[in-house]
């Protein structure tokens, strides 16, 4: 399976309290979710985000925006995937063995 990342993102807001000026903070690093299976590169500092606090009226410009992106691996969550798909299988079950159950097969949906 191949992720479109045209056609899949999050975005997410990190909020830094008690800056002065946009001269007093550094660009975030080592970041993460903190969650296994993902892993995320480097910011890219982009051009200001502007968001509205009031329906539109105003507009507030942050003191800096950055572009991270952070990809998952069901190979890095996990050194054993959940999932197992062997050819040899299906002629000699002692030759590669593997589970009853593939992937996206759950308890009664299992070919037998």
């Amino acid at each position: 399976m191949v992720q479109d990342p045209s056609n899949y993102a999050a975005i997410f807001v990190m909020k830094i309290g008690a800056v002065n000026s946009s001269d007093r903070f550094k660009m975030p690093g080592n970041f993460s979710f903190g969650v296994s299976g993902y892993t995320c590169g480097q910011p890219v500092r982009v051009p200001p985000s502007r968001y509205s606090s009031d329906s539109g009226r105003r507009w507030t410009q942050a003191l800096g925006t950055w572009n991270i992106t952070c990809m998952y691996s069901q190979f890095v969550a996990s050194s054993s995937p959940q999932c197992c798909v062997s050819l040899s299988a299906f002629y000699n079950t002692t030759i590669v063995p593997c589970p009853k159950c593939s992937c996206s097969c759950h308890a009664s949906k299992c070919v037998e």
